[in-house]
């Protein structure tokens, strides 16, 4: 969990309006959270009554994506950045429906417009936008499997932005849900913008 997680929309911070939501569908929510920010999330969580249980994070988001579903003990684990606090409850649990019936299931964007991949400038291949999608979140897996993947990339140092690239990169099967184009991530000073607009989608 990085500091946009703290961003404050409507009077709370980002990671709390989305851990009010998931402690409406989960068992247990767990929340990495760096070093220096630990008592500041525990004051948080203590200000606003969460049952979240935070953990200390990795170097890197794989890292503490790998903390967590260590930490976990449910038969399922749900992804979802700290950053995204805009998913709705009807999403979340859909996808997780979804990888209750075939094991993983995230959550995808469809693609609208042709895409292209680049190498130095030029355009060096394209598809349609048929049958393309963006990853997205959240994304849920079995707790069992997820921990062979994750620990195993942590042993050999494979690296992916996602951790259904990982799944896949396992060889294993993931099922696409449709996603939100509301469910943004605040990264940019354009999201934060965006995020204005948006703000209905906090609530569940």
């Amino acid at each position: 969990m990085g500091p946009k997680a703290w961003l404050e929309l409507e009077g709370r911070p980002a990671l709390v309006w989305l851990a009010q939501k998931l402690e409406r569908i989960a068992d247990e929510v767990v929340v990495a959270v760096a070093a220096a920010d630990m008592a500041h999330a525990q004051a948080m969580r203590q200000r606003y009554g969460l049952s979240i249980r935070l953990i200390e994070g990795g170097a890197t988001r794989q890292a503490s994506i790998t903390l967590l579903v260590e930490a976990s003990g449910g038969q399922y684990v749900l992804i979802q950045d700290a950053a995204r606090p805009f998913v709705s409850l009807k999403l979340a649990q859909a996808v997780t429906h979804a990888a209750m019936l075939h094991g993983a299931a995230a959550a995808f964007l469809p693609m609208e417009v042709p895409v292209a991949r680049l190498s130095d400038g030029w355009v060096v291949e394209h598809a349609p936008a048929k049958n393309m999608a963006l990853f997205h979140g959240p994304q849920v897996f079995l707790r069992e499997p997820l921990l062979e993947v994750v620990q195993d990339a942590r042993s050999s140092g494979h690296q992916q932005q996602s951790i259904g690239q990982l799944w896949l990169d396992a060889g294993r099967r993931l099922h696409a849900v449709v996603g939100e184009k509301t469910d943004i991530k605040l990264t940019t000073p354009e999201d934060w913008l965006l995020a204005q607009a948006y703000k209905v989608f906090l609530y569940p």
